[in-house]
């Protein structure tokens, strides 16, 4: 496992690379403007009235709390080409998924694929669709637009949540540690990893519930004073955790692992202190007016591997239908 530490402001990229971004939300608009004011030819893909947004008002970005940066030097287009690419990022929400993957595939540009996708089933689709051209990775960055249209966005600390990538099976390779360098540049803390499949699985067992409880607190802030909520909450996530275990043998990272192993009562606790904050509730509840789809897509992958091992997570889906109702 490597980590690469972010490197705003440098110019001295080796050899820039021909990026095409799927996905112009948040994050694959965020994704798409650092990598182009690292250097990079980016284009970004963008449809409905983003595309109409963008092409009006350019892709504008800035850190949190920060001015706005100049706009970035990203093309902007409304289809996928036949031109080739150095390297297609797909970055969209977990539903929306399949439909990037198909329109992908049936264009001519034989780029390698780089899938930044919550997944809780594993990658036998994406391989069966893509075959050597797969590299998969998870974004480190959390980002909304403000009301002005600006992008503000956070880069995560590489300590709390890199951007995480790597080969689908095996150590990382060449082609993963020049993306890896690429993104290092653009400012984003990178880890590549060995074991991306399990790290995925893992992944999806903490966020999946995470998502369903903001998309319950967006709807109504005060469930979050609800303790019942959030045992809940800690319940999915152990059953989740149990899952993983179950389903691949093992937990990574595995500090998730030792983390899930404490006594329920004292992971709700730990809950309530972390969102004591105003701002840490406030970031929570706005984080779930975009999650709940994804939420119920991936609580839903997890049911049906649930359902091949013979587990039951009775918390998850009461999370379920209370982020359903």
């Amino acid at each position: 496992m490597t980590v690469l530490s972010s490197k705003v402001g440098r110019a001295d990229i080796v050899t820039a690379m021909r990026i095409l971004v799927f996905g112009a939300g948040a994050l694959g608009t965020l994704y798409a403007a650092r990598l182009a004011m690292a250097g990079n030819e980016v284009a970004l893909l963008a449809r409905g009235r983003r595309l109409d947004a963008l092409r009006e008002g350019g892709v504008r970005i800035r850190p949190r709390g920060s001015r706005t940066l100049p706009p970035a030097p990203v093309h902007i287009v409304e289809r996928m080409t036949d031109s080739s690419h150095d390297l297609v990022i797909v970055l969209v929400r977990r539903h929306q998924a399949d439909e990037a993957l198909r329109v992908v595939t049936a264009a001519r540009d034989a780029s390698d694929v780089l899938m930044m996708v919550n997944v809780a089933s594993g990658y036998e689709t994406w391989r069966a669709a893509l075959g050597a051209r797969l590299l998969v990775g998870f974004a480190g960055a959390v980002a909304g637009l403000a009301p002005d249209g600006v992008l503000e966005y956070e880069v995560a600390p590489a300590v709390f949540q890199p951007t995480v990538l790597g080969e689908p099976a095996g150590p990382p390779s060449e082609r993963v540690h020049r993306v890896a360098r690429a993104l290092a540049d653009a400012g984003f803390p990178v880890q590549t990893r060995d074991d991306m499949e399990d790290w995925q699985y893992a992944h999806a067992a903490w966020i999946t519930p995470f998502m369903l409880v903001t998309a319950i607190a967006a709807r109504d802030p005060d469930r979050l004073e609800d303790k019942a909520l959030l045992r809940l909450w800690m319940g999915a996530t152990r059953e989740g955790v149990r899952l993983v275990r179950e389903a691949r043998g093992r937990v990574r990272p595995r500090a998730l692992s030792l983390v899930a192993g404490l006594p329920a009562p004292w992971l709700a606790a730990i809950s309530r202190g972390v969102l004591a904050p105003r701002r840490m509730r406030e970031r929570f509840v706005s984080a779930g007016h975009d999650s709940r789809t994804e939420g119920l897509a991936l609580a839903a992958e997890l049911a049906a591997v649930a359902a091949q091992v013979g587990l039951s997570l009775p918390d998850l889906e009461r999370l379920r239908a209370l982020a359903t109702a």
